[in-house]
């Protein structure tokens, strides 16, 4: 009688431990790609055998019958204008150039669009060094490229308008000086006629037609800076000056504009000289100025000057109507009052601070502002005492 085998207990027991732990393996497995909610692709290189899961299938509308399930018929769903770049990409990888296949392309819908997708995807490499099998997943990132093809549209869209209206300001501007300065000019001449005819009547006339056109004419270049300033046109023109003679300048300008405040200058001693563009500081100083006589019924306006080591500092301080503070943030904004209430019964533009901050900015410095509702405000210009031109970007 013949004698049966012994079962080998151990061996037995092991196996079925390794089994377990496959099938575990496989669970979790499959519990990530279901996570996940990609589809995954299997190729074996070397015999040509291609495997798309359902999800895979599924995110494309197709079933298992539709579509030829090989590197073909793969690269017949690939969008035309993305198919170079999916082959670049592909050989790249499978030439060891980069270390991860990983693209973003559009593959062909069942119901006729391209889905856009990301790939990514790994191979394993034989004895001698040539790859045998690749394996990855696709990721449906339709909706994340339709949000940023919209917010790309959105964007070109308000850069269209605002290069458009930048356009149509600028060309306003320049159009509007011919005449302006004819206007201006003649006027003046006339001023000067009459004035030596001692005909004061008409005179008077004749002044009011000179300021208003001084004023718009300074509205004009405003714009138009502001436009110049955007589009980064506006240039900084340094040079060196007494810093006596701007604040001369000041008040012969800014003073006999003023009727109905108590205007007083306070300028430390010895401030020496400066290398600035004196017409932009001027004018940066001279808007502040005006911005607080506007929004000063009667009262006191003051400008303080000073400097340390390295910056100038000019303080405009006003008993104006002041600023209320959730307004504060806007104040420097272009066409903007501090309310919109006082638009008519306060005159300008609005854009007198906004070329202030401009001119600031360019020059390397900034204005502030400090408020107190029906008290008054305080605005300060710190400027550097030497500009030096932005490091090349």
């Amino acid at each position: 009688m013949s004698q049966q085998p012994i079962p080998d207990i151990e061996k037995i027991r092991q196996l079925n431990e390794a089994n377990q732990a496959l099938k575990k393996q496989q669970e979790r497995l499959e519990l990530i790609i279901q996570g996940t909610n990609d589809g995954i692709w299997d190729w074996n290189i070397e015999t040509g055998q291609f495997y798309f899961s359902e999800r895979w299938l599924n995110m494309l509308g197709y079933q298992n019958n539709d579509i030829e399930q090989s590197f073909h018929g793969w690269l017949e769903l690939v969008h035309p204008d993305d198919l170079g770049r999916f082959l670049l990409t592909w050989t790249e990888y499978m030439e060891g150039i980069t270390s991860h296949f990983d693209i973003e392309y559009r593959l062909k819908h069942q119901d006729g669009y391209f889905l856009w997708v990301e790939g990514k995807g790994v191979s394993s490499i034989n004895e001698d060094g040539f790859p045998y099998r690749m394996a990855g997943a696709n990721s449906d990132i339709h909706s994340r490229k339709m949000a940023e093809e919209k917010l790309i549209q959105t964007t070109q869209t308000a850069e269209d308008a605002v290069n458009s209206q930048k356009r149509f300001l600028s060309t306003m501007s320049h159009e509007l000086r011919t005449p302006l300065n004819a206007i201006i000019g003649f006027s003046e001449i006339i001023k000067d006629e009459l004035e030596e005819q001692e005909d004061t009547v008409i005179t008077k006339d004749v002044n009011r037609i000179y300021r208003a056109g001084t004023h718009l004419l300074g509205l004009v270049n405003q714009v138009l800076d502001i436009a110049s300033s955007d589009n980064q046109n506006l240039k900084i023109l340094p040079s060196a000056f007494e810093i006596q003679r701007l604040l001369s300048d000041i008040q012969e300008k800014f003073t006999p504009q003023v009727t109905q405040n108590n205007i007083h200058y306070a300028f430390a001693d010895n401030l020496g000289n400066a290398q600035l563009d004196y017409k932009r500081v001027l004018m940066a100083v001279i808007n502040l100025l005006d911005n607080a006589n506007k929004f000063t019924h009667q009262g006191d306006i003051t400008l303080n000057v000073s400097k340390d080591e390295h910056c100038l500092y000019f303080k405009v301080i006003d008993t104006g109507i002041g600023i209320p503070t959730i307004q504060l943030k806007t104040i420097f904004d272009p066409f903007i009052q501090g309310d919109s209430n006082y638009n008519r019964k306060y005159e300008g533009s609005g854009l007198g601070l906004t070329i202030s901050k401009h001119y600031a900015h360019l020059m390397g410095g900034d204005v502030s502002v400090e408020s107190t509702l029906d008290q008054g405000s305080t605005f300060t210009l710190k400027v550097p005492i030497e500009w030096a031109p932005p490091p090349q970007q």
